[in-house]
């Protein structure tokens, strides 16, 4: 620099000033340095590529990487070269590629440019890898992993690379014998290397959900946990390995203490997840009083309410609360276990206990207190009533006591909506479903119950004009909410019997069509849109 210098010689120690630094910003700042220099000297040679390549992987944006890789893929274009650095771009290539056309064609051209390459090194195998973990197929992926396994026997050498290799092996391996096999391959080589510590623990973790035999399987854990240990670093794996060795154990209080240590794990490293939850709920299943049952149940939820999942486990956690505690707090989880399976719209053997028991508190509690939780009990009862007149009834007692509350909102609307749906009187079906309308404007809903009660109504009243005005407005947020069901469909069809247009009748019944086609539809409605 004090001489003025900006030879070859000074780009190539300014790239490999980029390759030594480890700050990505710095990487960038030299590379480009080295650049400049290349160019000031009208150079285009295998450093020059290699430059540009480590340039744009440098590079933050997208289209900057893009630019680069091509100007170096141009250099190699120009010089007639087909090697593993070449291959590399394409890969790079087909990465940062936001089209997946474009990205299996980059990586199809870097696999037929390693074929081509004269030597195959390391760089050949890594990029077999790489292939094999976009491969879309098993048999795809286990043809580029075993590439890259045969590259790294053929040049003798034991790498972290090759390890990767055989734990990717592993997991798409069929059996668990031959899962087993790749992961000690894998773990003979971590152990011989400088990172050996955690991915060596990783293999243990593996090797232990592979194994059949109880005792070998929980010796695999315990490795894997003292690895950890020794190194000082705690990791979810860790967690998962006292979890794994909880679940194995038949003695009660090694279960707890397993169990509580993968909690503790979770805790410190911030972790909240279903696992966690899991292990709440094997502490409440251990539990020696209801009191302990309680909190542990309580804690699991705390984690599914964190992570915003209300699920069939959720619902299960409600219902085995409420066995625990007093009828007013049993009644209250009923109802919300009631009420995530309407949502789920499960109907399973639990879902017939919830209902029992539901039933038997509300009707052991005379509904002597009304509330919103009463209401939507009585909505969640008439959902899982077997019998119409059962369903009419808890309808009925839910649609009067949200009008006693003086409430109106969206579960309002559909206690109507379901009195509606349940009741023979067509007054009271119209009653019903103009109530129900009226919440819904009320409450600005827009949504599919909204626009099965203007169907409703449109099959309630003999004023064509007036049909058609109903069955439009259903069509209208149905098309809005991009609702293609049943119900959709036989608007569609009223909507077409109502219109004096043969026109649009034929338009409504080929698109009520298309929908029960779509949805694998087969009955009486199909036949009358043949007829029709």
């Amino acid at each position: 620099q004090k001489l003025g210098i900006e030879s070859e010689t000074v780009g190539n120690i300014y790239a490999a000033l980029g390759v030594i630094v480890k700050e990505r910003d710095s990487q960038y700042e030299y590379y480009m340095k080295a650049i400049e220099v290349y160019e000031k000297n009208d150079l285009e040679n295998v450093t020059v590529a290699n430059t540009y390549c480590n340039l744009g992987a440098a590079a933050n944006i997208k289209e900057e990487q893009y630019e680069y890789f091509t100007r170096a893929l141009a250099i190699y274009e120009k010089l007639n070269i087909e090697n593993e650095g070449k291959a590399n771009l394409y890969y790079n290539l087909g990465v940062i590629a936001d089209d997946e056309s474009k990205q299996e064609e980059y990586y199809a051209k870097a696999i037929e440019t390693c074929k081509k390459a004269k030597d195959e090194t390391e760089l050949s195998a890594m990029i077999y890898y790489n292939y094999g973990t976009k491969a879309k197929t098993k048999d795809q992926q286990e043809e580029y992993y075993n590439k890259a396994i045969d590259i790294y026997n053929k040049l003798n050498l034991v790498t972290e690379g090759k390890a990767r290799v055989y734990c990717k092996l592993g997991s798409i391996a069929e059996t668990k014998e031959k899962q087993g096999d790749y992961y000690l391959k894998a773990l003979a080589i971590y152990d011989n290397t400088e990172t050996k510590s955690e991915m060596a623990a990783a293999m243990y973790y593996n090797l232990g959900c592979v194994t059949e035999a109880p005792d070998k399987s929980a010796k695999y854990f315990k490795k894997a946990i003292l690895v950890y240990s020794r190194l000082g670093v705690e990791r979810e794996i860790a967690a998962k390995c006292f979890y794994k060795l909880g679940l194995q154990c038949a003695d009660k209080r090694r279960q707890r203490e397993y169990f509580t240590r993968a909690i503790a794990i979770y805790k410190r490293i911030g972790v909240q997840n279903e696992t966690t939850a899991n292990l709440y709920l094997q502490l409440a299943a251990l539990g020696e009083t209801n009191e302990a049952k309680i909190k542990d149940y309580t804690k699991a939820l705390e984690v599914y309410n964190r992570m915003g999942v209300e699920n069939e486990t959720t619902a299960g956690i409600y219902h085995s609360l409420a066995a625990l505690v007093s009828e007013d707090k049993a009644k209250a989880y009923l109802i919300k276990a009631a009420d995530i399976n309407r949502i789920l719209g499960l109907n399973n053997e639990t879902t017939a206990d919830i209902n029992r028991k539901l039933d038997r508190l509300m009707e052991d509690s005379k509904m002597t207190e009304e509330n919103e939780s009463t209401a939507l009990a009585y909505f969640n009862l008439a959902i899982l009533s077997p019998e119409k007149e059962k369903q009419y009834e808890n309808y009925k007692k839910a649609a009067d006591t949200y009008k006693k509350l003086g409430l109106e909102n969206a579960n309002a609307a559909r206690a109507y909506y379901g009195l509606c749906s349940t009741s023979d009187d067509p007054k009271v079906q119209g009653e019903c479903c103009q109530k129900a309308l009226g919440i819904s404007e009320k409450c600005q809903i827009e949504d599919e119950l909204k626009a099965n009660l203007y169907g409703k109504l449109g099959t309630l009243t003999s004023n064509k004009d007036k049909q058609q005005e109903y069955y439009k407005k259903a069509l209208d947020i149905y098309k809005k909410q991009n609702i293609e069901n049943e119900t959709s469909a036989v608007t569609l069809y009223n909507s077409g019997v109502a219109s004096d247009s043969i026109e649009y009748k034929q338009k409504c019944f080929e698109r009520a069509l298309q929908i029960h086609d779509k949805l694998s539809i087969e009955n009486e409605t199909c036949l009358l849109y043949t007829s029709d």
